[in-house]
């Protein structure tokens, strides 16, 4: 169980900021990606965010020097968290295919893709990022290392900017039909009951 837990660490410490960095690269700068292509981004964008990553790996050890030990209430906590987190996942994938997930559209100077509003879309505006944070967040509570405890607080800042960024690049691509879709859909909390 130890073993696990070192190796679910190293996986978030080392990957989580990375793919955060991805999206922080890919929003702001979308037009200009747009102009470029979608296979040059791709490949600036994923040796910015590997080079990241490795630089992260170097220093792992440290990072992963401090360790609070298995706690079975968390452990338990870690499992009905994780599969909410499942659950999310599973409805988001039907709607959002890999490419979409990539940042294709963002990207794509001929296919901007279509604004998703069905399934767990009609209940919250991002499912992926809300499946993303209490993934992470059950990882955490599993392994229990202190560098994966901040990297959980980091996240959600981080991500937090990621989603605005993401949602002002909507509003160039869907304009109005954004707008009414932000006016019904909540951002992080879903809505239950009909609809």
């Amino acid at each position: 169980m130890e073993t696990v837990a070192y190796y679910m660490a190293l996986l978030v410490v080392v990957t989580m900021p990375g793919a955060i960095l991805y999206w922080l690269l890919i929003h702001p700068f979308a037009r200009y990606w747009r102009r470029l292509g979608a296979w040059p981004t791709f490949t600036i964008v994923a040796i910015v965010c590997l080079a990241f990553v490795a630089a992260i790996f170097r220093f792992r050890e440290p990072l992963l020097a401090v360790r609070f030990g298995i706690r079975w209430p968390l452990v338990v906590l870690a499992v009905l968290v994780y599969a909410v987190a499942i659950w999310l996942d599973l409805k988001r994938r039907k709607h959002l295919t890999f490419p979409i997930l990539a940042g294709a559209p963002e990207v794509s100077s001929h296919d901007q893709g279509k604004l998703l509003t069905e399934g767990i879309y009609g209940r919250v505006r991002n499912p992926r990022y809300l499946s993303f944070m209490l993934g992470t967040l059950a990882w955490a509570l599993f392994a229990n290392y202190l560098a994966l405890w901040i990297v959980v607080i980091a996240m959600f800042p981080a991500l937090w900017l990621v989603v605005v960024l993401e949602e002002r690049e909507l509003r160039e691509r869907f304009g109005e039909e954004f707008e009414e879709y932000c006016r019904r859909v909540p951002r992080f909390v879903p809505r239950f009951g009909p609809g």
